[in-house]
């Protein structure tokens, strides 16, 4: 309905929605688990964004935790704090982990043969209903994030 439309809206504008995501990176990061305190700007020249010295910088914090070592890649859960365009993606190359398969912010480094995208998923919505009762909204993991895993997990 309009009304239920209206009343995510509003949740999503105030922060009151827990995003939930898992991402296969490049390598591992240095801890296994963190906080990624650094703003986002827009990149001079271009329309990326960047942790570095750019156009319009906007506070952002996203934390993460490794749920699983995979040799040169790791599984990771990412819990965006702030919601900026491409926050996780670029939080997470400015930690020398992007994620794998994208070509934007990851460079050569995270394409990787037989991806065709870039293995982030939002996997869970947290949030109170106008009633106060505590919602999650989950979504399975997709079938090509699975066999992309799978095909990592064993040296692939």
């Amino acid at each position: 309905t309009g009304e239920a439309f209206r009343y995510l809206k509003s949740l999503f504008q105030k922060r009151d929605i827990e995003k939930r995501y898992r991402a296969i990176v490049v390598g591992r990061p240095k801890e296994n688990s963190g906080v990624i305190d650094k703003d986002i700007s827009i990149k001079h020249g271009s329309i990326k964004r960047t942790v570095h010295e750019g156009r319009l910088p906007k506070k952002a914090k996203t934390l993460y935790e490794v749920a699983e070592d995979l040799g040169n890649y790791s599984l990771v859960d990412v819990y965006p704090k702030t919601g900026r365009t491409h926050q996780i993606r670029v939080h997470l190359n400015a930690i020398h982990n992007p994620v794998v398969g994208d070509g934007v912010y990851g460079g050569k480094p995270a394409r990787v043969s037989g991806i065709e995208r870039q293995m982030l998923h939002a996997y869970s919505l947290k949030f109170k209903s106008p009633q106060g009762k505590e919602l999650e909204v989950k979504a399975p993991i997709p079938e090509d994030f699975e066999k992309a895993l799978e095909a990592l997990k064993s040296g692939g």
